[in-house]
């Protein structure tokens, strides 16, 4: 499942499932990073192994 959503100043971000998950135990991979407009892309592909955690991906 991809979703991209505005987190507000309270930091929370609800996920509703399809109720098939309904009464599972589940493992919830989530991966955020920000928004890059696509105006603004460089051409240059990026590396994300030497990305440092300001502004590169994160994984929890």
């Amino acid at each position: 499942m991809k979703i991209t959503t505005h987190i507000g100043n309270d930091g929370i971000l609800k996920v509703e499932l399809p109720a098939e998950f309904a009464n599972q135990e589940l493992e919830i991979v989530i991966v955020f990073q920000p928004v890059i407009e696509k105006s603004s892309l460089s051409s240059k592909p990026t590396n994300a192994h030497t990305n440092n955690h300001k502004g590169g991906n994160f994984c929890l």
